[in-house]
């Protein structure tokens, strides 16, 4: 049986262990056992320490960025980041960042430039030759914009992509694991409610 380990940095400093079994050998895996291990390997191949199992994978620990925050969009689209989040940003503000739109979400997803070259990395190792595949990179890099955050700490987020999040007044930054959706907050409460 394979057990991973994973190791979450919380933002007091402690630290959030959980273990994911999986019921079978590697050989044996099930469909959802093999994408859950591809989407830890794609998510957290990035990271600075390591996941341990019980057949001798690496151990990681988690690069998180934590919190839910709250802020209003000017007239111009751009968005001031709220402190703890631009705090916690800090080591990616000079090598600028990728906001897309979500290919599941009416959401925005910004990525450290780093997140964003890590998965870029992961995905080219994808066969254009299938379609599915050449469909899923199409849908995945849609809207893709480099964006910066100034020295007042805003964000200018491009019309277009405030058209796709139906981003009007109030904005939500909602983190998620290594990257940061961005949310009209009408739209965020009601992905939350389940409507």
């Amino acid at each position: 049986m394979i057990t991973i380990k994973a190791v979450r940095i919380l933002s007091d400093g402690s630290q959030e262990i959980r273990r994911v079994p999986m019921s079978r050998l590697p050989g044996e895996l099930t469909f959802d056992e093999v994408f859950l291990l591809f989407l830890a390997h794609v998510i957290f191949d990035n990271v600075k320490e390591t996941v341990s199992t019980t057949n001798g994978l690496n151990n990681f620990l988690l690069n998180t960025i934590v919190g839910t925050y709250e802020c209003k969009v000017d007239a111009k689209g751009r968005l001031l980041l709220p402190a703890p989040l631009k705090k916690q940003l800090a080591a990616s503000l000079q090598n600028g960042f990728v906001l897309k739109r979500s290919v599941f979400q009416s959401c925005l997803e910004l990525y450290p430039m780093e997140e964003w070259d890590l998965m870029m990395q992961k995905i080219n190792k994808l066969n254009r030759f299938v379609k599915k595949n050449n469909d899923f990179i199409r849908r995945f890099t849609a809207g893709v914009k480099v964006v910066e955050i100034d020295a007042l700490g805003r964000l200018l987020v491009p019309k277009d992509l405030v058209i796709f999040a139906s981003i009007s007044k109030e904005v939500v930054f909602s983190s998620a694991v290594n990257i940061v959706e961005i949310w009209d907050k009408d739209l965020y409460e009601k992905s939350i409610d389940g409507v």
